[in-house]
C-alpha cells in the first residue's frame, strides 16, 4: 500500500494483488467488497480478478491487516525450507550477519 501524488493521482491509498519486491515491507489485508472506502471503479464488489492495482479513499484499519511482511521474511523462509536454520544457529553464516540482505534473516535463525 502506498500513497501517490507523482502522476497527479488523487490522495488515496494504492494497493496491489501482486507481491511487491523482496526489498519492501508490505501488508496483507482484508476488507468487505461493499466497503465505501473502495475507489469508485472497485466499489460494490466490481473488482476485476485480472486487475492487480486498486485504491482506497481512506486508510486500512489495523484490525483489517492480516499480516505484515518484512524483506527478511523471504530469506528466512528460504533458509527454513532449505534446512539451513541449524547451520545458521551453529554460526556457519555469521560472516553475513552485517549484510543488509541476509543479516536480519540469519539473526532471526540464530534466535529461533
Amino acid at each position: 500500500m502506498s500513497q501517490g501524488h507523482r502522476y497527479g493521482e488523487p490522495n488515496v491509498v494504492w494497493a496491489s494483488r501482486q507481491i511487491p519486491s523482496q526489498h519492501r515491507v508490505f501488508a496483507e489485508f482484508s476488507i468487505d467488497a461493499q466497503d465505501p472506502r473502495w475507489g469508485p471503479y472497485w466499489r460494490n464488489g466490481n473488482i476485476p480478478r485480472e486487475e492487480g492495482d486498486c485504491f482506497f479513499t481512506d486508510s486500512i484499519r489495523p484490525e483489517e491487516i492480516i499480516a505484515v511482511y518484512e524483506p527478511w521474511h523471504h530469506r528466512y523462509n528460504y533458509m527454513l525450507q532449505s534446512g539451513l536454520i541449524e547451520k545458521a544457529k551453529a554460526g556457519e553464516f555469521d560472516r553475513i550477519l552485517d549484510t543488509q540482505e541476509y543479516g536480519p534473516a540469519v539473526r532471526k535463525a540464530k534466535a529461533s
